[in-house]
């Protein structure tokens, strides 16, 4: 039973129809949605009934709490309308539950406590299944891997989650004997596999099995023929229909040993030689020449024959090829006279019958072709020589005196090749790797968690899979001894809680002349902000700036702020002003910075995040501002694991973020230069060096080394190749040398320079600030907390104070200096 829909979308409202069925007329849209009767797949029900809601504009109803900006009225007549909605697709049995509940959510969380219970019970029944999924022999590929996907999503809604790699090994173990050739070529030389990649693979190899069925049908059609022809021809020899009983046996030949005076199925040798029978094709007397038809017809999509007659090395399968060259490069003439246009080339691997696995080259991919075929004679051609072994119906390809290929007779005279295809990916890896590197480089060196979040959200085009290659630029500038674990809060909207911190200073100064940057953290959506200063003093001053840009763009107010004891933050005017502003103050206890994690942590991402851009673009440490600004840039675009991968920015304004426009920091940016600032014979562009990307600023911004100043253009064409290139060139220095050494060495580096040359010594450079900076921080610390000593005079001669000094004096001693020279003593 099910209720039927019809949205009118210019008349914003649904009316009940009787009809079933599915049409899209004109502005309205009728589809079904199912009763739910407390036995089907709630998931899905309940994902219907979400959409059902959002198609009429209701969907706030399930809502805890009524909007602001939802009046009562309002908000009474959508929570009417979304009751009655959900009630009218429940089932009398599951009506009688919910029928004292006059709320849309109440409905909502008691449907969930029915027939989604997150209870241990119902999460031991989910894995039981999961574990013990198994798919029989003949069964449908399609129905099992659906049956799979409904019990993942089963356990997603109950809080069970699952890594993509586990769910890809499960799905791969559920699958019968009869698909180990899949499971081998998938799995074989590989580290990790995803979802995604099983289920493409068993989709193809679905439809080929759907081919080969309708292939082995026409078979069976010839096969009925001979058998009917055989019988006339029974008819003509002896005189009566069908089988002939009266046949002299003397005469009989046996196909299962070859023997006289017996048939095949009265040999006495029978089962003694069951180890040939799997690959080789056996004739019946019953059946004659029609099981070689049956044989030919239904040929394996998987396995390759090995032909004497074919030109060239050929197959129908993409997927199998392990590197790939795309180009029309000729036809090939079928033996039907049918011409098949060649599409590409490329190299196979197979896992031999030996366990070897070799490579087959110059492999031409022809996706009209139904078979798989080696060419024994362009191996000939080639410097291999094959024979076939007498009496083992087994033919040998050979390179001098080691056996390189081995087939099986299995159809009259067809040999397939005794081996496994190993799916390509291993070198398909190689050339995707570049695409990998370069949004690795484009994210600001972003972790693989992160990458493969963005991936999954096919938000990094052009690039299939997320394994990175080693990025020494990471490990120079992120790499570390101990992390600690992040605090966990639990605020309900943005602004609720604000972290703050300042970070410097530093010994090279900015461009501007900064030195010191203070940032803030919003808590819910984990945004950050960054402000540059010169002095620690401007912190309140940038403190208001952001807060009154903050709260006009949401409408709500700043309500609590986490900073250190710092003077900057607890000077008497930024005190005042948040007590004026309702803006209560939390501080961190003396000599404990981890209270302040959450703010301490992200100066750390941050700094970390700036040193691998700017070594990386080979840029002078003045450009560190330009860094860190393009660093929270990244940061607030990235997935973040506080947020369960989603993304800060998209937290903050509700629209998904955009990554089509971005760059690697640092690569050699060529601006259109205006018409009337050249002359007609002067070049068009000017190379020029990328940095980022300015707040309010419709545009790129750029450094001009010549004129040794910031510009900003959106007429800009990046070379992003430059940079992957010069990072693959790069190897890391394993020289030692003393601080004496490198302070001789070192010179001051000139923008203009490439990365590969100045990367090296940036990064020594950077070595030995961050160790000062870390003691200088350390003796801060230390020296903050620390009483200060009393200053006490020194005690000389015994006493402390000059009346017990006087009181001690005889009367004879002299006082002053003349009189002890004219004394007598």
């Amino acid at each position: 039973k099910s209720y039927s829909f019809l949205l009118l979308s210019s008349l914003d409202s649904q009316q009940l129809v009787s009809e079933p069925g599915y049409s899209m007329t004109g502005g309205s849209l009728k589809f079904e949605i199912p009763r739910f009767d407390g036995k089907g797949n709630f998931g899905l029900w309940q994902g219907r009934i979400k959409d059902l809601l959002t198609q009429q504009k209701i969907r706030k109803a399930l809502e805890k709490e009524q909007p602001a900006l939802i009046d009562d009225d309002e908000w009474a007549d959508m929570q009417e309308q979304a009751v009655s909605t959900i009630r009218l697709c429940l089932s009398d049995d599951v009506m009688l539950q919910v029928e004292d509940l006059t709320t849309c959510k109440e409905i909502w969380e008691k449907l969930e406590n029915l027939y989604m219970s997150k209870s241990l019970s119902s999460k031991l029944y989910l894995k039981q299944r999961l574990y013990g999924l198994k798919m029989s022999e003949g069964s449908d590929l399609m129905q099992h891997i659906h049956c799979f996907n409904q019990i993942v999503g089963d356990l997603a809604r109950v809080g069970v989650k699952i890594e993509d790699e586990d769910k890809a090994m499960i799905l791969l173990c559920s699958l019968p004997s009869s698909y180990e050739t899949l499971l081998t070529a998938l799995t074989c030389n590989k580290e990790t596999i995803s979802l995604e990649t099983v289920a493409v693979s068993l989709q193809s190899h679905y439809e080929r099995r759907q081919k080969t069925g309708a292939e082995g049908s026409q078979g069976d059609g010839l096969f009925a023929n001979n058998q009917e022809r055989g019988r006339q021809m029974n008819k003509q020899d002896g005189g009566s229909s069908g089988r002939s009983k009266s046949k002299n046996r003397a005469k009989a030949i046996c196909y299962g040993c070859g023997g006289k005076g017996h048939y095949k199925r009265d040999c006495p040798n029978k089962g003694k030689n069951k180890g040939k029978t799997a690959n080789v094709a056996q004739h019946d007397s019953d059946s004659g020449d029609s099981d070689l038809l049956a044989v030919m017809s239904g040929h394996h999509a998987d396995s390759w024959v090995m032909d004497t007659g074919a030109s060239f090395h050929m197959t129908p399968n993409r997927e199998w090829f392990e590197t790939y060259k795309a180009g029309n490069v000729g036809s090939v003439q079928l033996a039907d006279d049918r011409v098949c246009g060649i599409v590409g080339s490329g190299t196979i691997k197979f896992k031999m019958h030996d366990g070897v696995i070799r490579t087959l080259t110059d492999v031409r991919h022809i996706p009209e072709v139904k078979k798989n075929l080696i060419s024994l004679g362009t191996l000939h051609r080639n410097g291999f020589r094959y024979h076939a072994v007498e009496g083992e119906d087994v033919v040998k390809v050979c390179k001098g005196s080691m056996v390189m290929m081995k087939g099986v007779m299995t159809g009259g005279s067809t040999y397939r090749l005794v081996g496994n295809v190993v799916a390509g990916g291993a070198a398909a890896a190689v050339s995707e790797s570049d695409s990998t590197a370069l949004w690795h480089m484009r994210l600001g060196h972003i972790g693989t968690h992160g990458l493969n979040e963005l991936h999954k959200r096919g938000l990094l085009g052009g690039m299939k899979n997320c394994k990175m290659d080693f990025c020494k630029f990471c490990v120079m500038g992120k790499q570390s001894r101990v992390s600690f674990k992040t605090g966990l809060h639990t605020t309900k909207g943005l602004l609720d809680y604000v972290h703050s911190d300042v970070w410097g200073p530093t010994r090279e100064q900015s461009l501007g002349g900064s030195r010191y940057f203070v940032i803030f953290i919003d808590d819910f959506s984990k945004k950050v902000w960054v402000y540059f200063m010169r002095q620690k003093s401007e912190v309140f001053e940038k403190f208001k700036i952001w807060k009154a840009e903050v709260e006009n763009q949401t409408e709500r107010k700043v309500k609590y702020l986490r900073s250190d004891n710092g003077t900057e933050y607890t000077d008497g005017k930024f005190v005042k002003f948040c007590e004026e502003h309702g803006i209560q103050r939390h501080y961190t206890v003396r000599k404990t910075p981890q209270q302040n994690g959450v703010s301490e942590r992200m100066n750390r991402t941050i700094a970390e995040k700036a040193r691998c851009l700017r070594l990386n673009a080979g840029l002078p440490k003045q450009f560190w501002t330009e860094a860190v600004n393009m660093a929270v840039y990244l940061i607030n675009r990235s997935p973040r694991s506080s947020l369960e991968g989603k993304v800060a920015e998209e937290v903050w304004t509700g629209v998904d973020i955009d990554l089509s426009n971005l760059k690697i920091f640092g690569c050699p940016a060529y601006m259109l230069i205006p018409s009337d600032e050249r002359s007609k014979l002067d070049s068009k562009s000017k190379k020029n060096i990328f940095l980022g990307f300015e707040k309010g600023v419709k545009g790129f911004k750029l450094w001009d080394p010549e004129a040794k100043k910031r510009i900003f253009s959106r007429d800009v064409v990046f070379d992003e190749q430059y940079m992957v290139e010069q990072a693959r060139s790069e190897q890391v220095p394993v020289t030692i040398e003393t601080e004496e050494e490198s302070k001789e060495t070192q010179e001051e580096p000139s923008v203009a320079r490439p990365a590969a040359e100045n990367s090296e010594k940036f990064a020594e450079e950077e070595q030995i600030d961050e160790q000062r900076n870390e003691q200088d921080e350390a003796e801060e610390i230390v020296n903050a907390g620390r009483p200060k000593r009393v200053i006490k005079p020194p005690v000389r001669y015994g006493f402390e104070d000059m009346v017990g000094f006087a009181l001690s004096i005889e009367s004879d001693v002299p006082l002053t200096y003349k009189e002890a020279i004219f004394s007598l003593d």
